[in-house]
């Protein structure tokens, strides 16, 4: 990567062994002598444009310029440098940068170190002939960035077709750079790994509902709980939801993650959540905030369970009252009558 201070240190030093002063530099370069100001104490870099102008009044490459020093004969007449793919592109030949790079073997690591330099526009046209070229999949993440959608899901198609290894951690990386139908193609591609809830969830956002709900259903186990399904369920469809409230561990299910999932559930697994509750310690409070999404019947088994174990508030009771069977009412009220008694 281009160490920045170090190329405005290098400026500097030519500007003042050259006796020149920065409004004098600028006016060569027809930039503001804030511009070198700021190049020099390394908060910015020359554009593409600008870096053979300012080689050239200092008789040097733009590789030394980049480097911050003279470099050897050998250096100097290297055919695949940053200073000759700039070279390309400011004499806008930016479509043949890459054949400079065919016999490589890390073909983009050059153009990942001046990548912040490159314009979209010019990005796209050095990546418009890959043909040939094998990519790493960390030279991708780090040009996603910098490239059009449409080139971007040319690169990932390729890295696809080339590589083995790819997982969802370096999806995590680049699909916020991704269009919906590249992230399909990469999900459609390793649909059938198994993911960790809490990657799915640092992809919901960027995933339609069908992409979502394939993943989903690859959720490890071990990783499957009552937090990790209510943190998913505002992008999962209810069907995919009720495949995980059956498969989820019931030790992980509790009244808080309970209650946070009931609102993004159908009847039918509102039911099957309230049946895993039934074992668990659950207080009147709790039942008051589930009774609108409970049916009469899910609702009247925890009620009563409730009601035969403790006091019921009459607060809670009251909230209770309309959604309970007119039995139940009646059960529960003579209950809290008996113990009165006795």
């Amino acid at each position: 990567m281009l160490n920045t201070k170090k190329t405005g240190a290098y400026i500097c030093k030519l500007r003042k062994t050259n006796d020149l002063t920065q409004l004098e530099l600028a006016e060569k370069l027809h930039v503001s002598h804030q511009a070198i100001s700021k190049w020099e104490r390394g908060e910015s870099m020359p554009d593409i444009q600008t870096l053979p102008k300012l080689a050239q009044i200092f008789k040097l490459t733009i590789d030394e310029l980049l480097n911050g020093e003279l470099l050897p004969h050998t250096e100097k007449n290297a055919t695949y440098t940053e200073g000759k793919i700039i070279e390309h592109i400011s004499s806008g030949e930016a479509g043949k940068v890459l054949e400079l790079v065919q016999e490589k073997s890390n073909p983009l690591e050059k153009i990942v170190n001046i990548a912040p330099m490159i314009k979209t526009s010019e990005m796209d046209e050095i990546m418009a002939n890959t043909e040939g070229i094998k990519f790493k999949v960390n030279d991708i993440i780090a040009l996603a960035p910098f490239l059009s959608d449409d080139s971007l899901h040319k690169l990932v198609v390729t890295m696809i077709n080339d590589s083995n290894d790819l997982d969802f951690s370096h999806i995590t990386e680049l699909v916020p750079f991704l269009s919906r139908e590249t992230l399909r193609t990469l999900i459609d591609h390793i649909n059938n790994q198994q993911i960790d809830s809490k990657v799915l969830l640092s992809l919901a956002p960027f995933l339609d509902e069908i992409s979502l709900d394939k993943l989903a259903n690859n959720i490890l186990d071990q990783s499957l709980t009552g937090v990790s399904l209510a943190e998913l369920a505002p992008f999962l469809s209810q069907a995919t939801l009720a495949k995980l409230i059956d498969r989820i561990n019931e030790e992980s299910i509790n009244v808080e993650n309970s209650i946070a999932l009931v609102p993004f559930l159908d009847q039918e697994s509102v039911e099957l959540l309230a049946n895993k509750l039934l074992d668990k310690k659950i207080d009147g409070n709790t039942i008051a905030k589930l009774a609108p999404f409970l049916s009469r019947d899910a609702l009247n088994k925890l009620a009563n369970r409730i009601g035969k174990e403790t006091n019921m508030d009459t607060d809670v009771f009251m909230q209770l009252a309309p959604f309970m069977g007119e039995d139940l009412l009646d059960h529960i009220v003579q209950t809290a009558m008996n113990r009165k008694n006795k």
